[in-house]
């Protein structure tokens, strides 16, 4: 129950970024002015801005010079993505660095492949996996069961959610995303992470 509050609070400090972030009028100025109001959620973003995962020259201090170099897509998934990932998966922390090393490779590879919206790519590399925290979450003996038919079968995770759930946790995920207003072109390439198809409108960015 406190773990289930607390996801909530979650949505709840990310919901107003990511409806500042929507709206077509709001400047940089205006969303580092929301963000930093929110003193955790501030150093979140300059710690993320700082880390290896984006291997900037110089030291980036300021929300509003974090917005300009990461793009508003990527303070969006920060805002959401690191909440979960750092307060949700404290007790699974090989789900955490899977996730960011996932991020790290999706990002050179599209770099590689010279794709636009590189960090967006990066960032669904990030929360690719995010319903498989849904079901920890809020299907504790379900997950569970899951992680003991994976051993015992030797199936794929998301082979065993299909069958014992009816959906695998890219779908859970990219629902759970979408419900939160994240855009299409980012739940899309989540839901279709275990269920590749080249002829779909994001199938490039969800190969890599």
């Amino acid at each position: 129950m406190a773990t289930q509050k607390s996801f909530a609070s979650v949505r709840k400090t990310a919901a107003p970024i990511i409806a500042m972030a929507n709206k077509p009028n709001a400047s940089i100025k205006d969303l580092a002015t929301l963000i930093e109001k929110d003193p955790e959620l501030s150093a979140r973003i300059l710690q993320v801005a700082n880390s290896g995962f984006y291997s900037f020259r110089k030291k980036i201090e300021s929300v509003f010079h974090a917005i300009t170099l990461l793009g508003w897509n990527s303070v969006k998934m920060i805002s959401l993505g690191s909440s979960l990932l750092t307060r949700m998966c404290n007790t699974d922390r090989r789900l955490f660095n899977h996730s960011v090393r996932t991020a790290q490779i999706a990002r050179f590879l599209a770099q590689e492949a010279n794709f636009y919206k590189i960090e967006e790519i990066a960032v669904v590399g990030l929360l690719h996996d995010f319903g498989r925290v849904i079901f920890d979450l809020f299907f504790p003996e379900k997950a569970a069961k899951l992680r003991q038919i994976t051993l015992d079968l030797g199936v794929p995770v998301h082979i065993a959610e299909r069958d014992l759930c009816g959906a695998d946790h890219g779908e859970v995920g990219g629902w759970a995303l979408a419900e939160w207003d994240l855009p299409e072109n980012i739940t899309d390439s989540v839901v279709r992470h275990h269920s590749f198809e080249r002829d779909t409108y994001h199938g490039r960015k969800t190969a890599v």
